[in-house]
């Protein structure tokens, strides 16, 4: 009894320190360091289940940590997506679930995707659907390192449930707030940076737009300045993030 009112207590001081926080990536930081009481140091929130053609690394919700970073890397690189039996779990799934609990099938690739988990460290991991008014919003994915074995009694399970939730739908309020205040594009400038989200150069979008390399160029400048992007890569993630253009 004593053990699950001090986890509510806890569960109540983290709502309260998430509330008084006004950037996702803080939020995802205050997250971090709370959930390393159950054994938990890496995890990801992510705003929808990734399509087979979408890199998990531009619907991210927050900023990753550079283990994590290089983790998703190696997923998108591997095109793991589209064969990743957690991924559809998740697609069905309105519970939270450990990947222990997922089969892997027959599948080579898959086989191949368990293979890169375990070499780059993990054991296994939990995932966790979020839910909004208008339905399935995203999820959260937690990792368990090998070494360490979470054992989640029942009331520091519901304490857990309980955190990532309010944490996912503060950092979701969060962006929402943030996407209302977006800057905007000129037509031109999702064009320019569409074309080099695809890999064109300059001088192959001015062929495609019929305008000249120069003018390529100032489109792409002022995207960059709208966006507060220091390069052009860094433009076209935030234009994806934030769905200012699709690919």
């Amino acid at each position: 009894m004593a053990e699950s009112l001090e986890y509510g207590r806890i569960s109540f001081e983290f709502a309260e320190e998430v509330d008084r926080l006004s950037d996702p990536d803080e939020v995802a930081n205050s997250t971090r360091r709370t959930m390393t009481i159950f054994g938990l140091q890496l995890f990801g929130f992510f705003a929808r289940v990734p399509s087979p053609v979408e890199r998990l690394e531009n619907i991210g919700l927050a900023k990753q940590t550079p283990e994590m970073a290089e983790w998703l890397k190696i997923y998108d690189d591997g095109r793991y997506a589209e064969i990743d039996p957690i991924a559809r779990r998740l697609r069905h799934c309105v519970v939270p679930f450990e990947h222990g609990e997922v089969p892997y099938g027959s599948n080579p690739r898959a086989a191949e995707l368990r293979q890169r988990r375990r070499d780059f460290g993990f054991a296994s991991g939990l995932s966790v659907p979020i839910f909004g008014s208008s339905g399935r919003t995203g999820y959260v994915s937690y990792a368990i390192f090998k070494g360490l074995k979470p054992d989640l009694r029942a009331h520091e399970r519901r304490a857990f449930y309980l955190m990532t939730i309010y944490a996912a739908d503060r950092i979701c309020r969060l962006r929402a707030a943030q996407s209302a205040q977006k800057p905007v594009l000129t037509n031109r400038q999702r064009e320019v940076l569409t074309w080099a989200a695809a890999g064109k150069s300059a001088w192959e979008m001015g062929e495609i737009l019929n305008i000249s390399t120069r003018t390529v160029e100032e489109h792409a400048q002022q995207a960059l300045e709208r966006l507060g992007a220091v390069n052009r890569t860094q433009a076209v993630a935030i234009a994806i993030r934030d769905r200012l253009i699709a690919i």
